[in-house]
């Protein structure tokens, strides 16, 4: 097999010659699977502060990000604020996917 691109919106550090789609024949488009630690409605600030902090430090900490670029991720690690916007753009984002494409959820 041999792979044509990726689909994230940047190329992947352990094959720097393999483009994107959005260089290739899709321009704009990225998927990329995420994680996120989510806490219950209504966390105080306080605590939301310190677990995102805890998360931010463990998710960037050198030993982490070796083993997780070793296996093709990427984290990121984002403060709380910004993790919450992205997590709204990606349901806008996924919204509208499923609108467009006209799913319908089957019971």
């Amino acid at each position: 097999m041999k792979p044509l691109a990726v689909t994230s919106n940047y190329r992947l550090e352990q094959l720097p010659d393999l483009p994107t789609l959005s260089e290739t024949v899709l321009p704009n488009f990225h998927v990329a699977s995420w994680n996120m630690l989510f806490g219950p409605r209504g966390l105080p600030d306080a605590i939301r502060k310190t677990l995102s902090d805890a998360l931010v430090e463990a998710v960037t900490a050198p030993q982490f990000r070796d083993r997780m670029r070793a296996i093709g991720v990427a984290p990121v690690g984002r403060p709380a604020a910004e993790a919450e916007a992205f997590f709204e753009q990606e349901l806008i984002r996924w919204k509208r996917v499923i609108d467009v494409a006209g799913v319908k959820l089957e019971r």
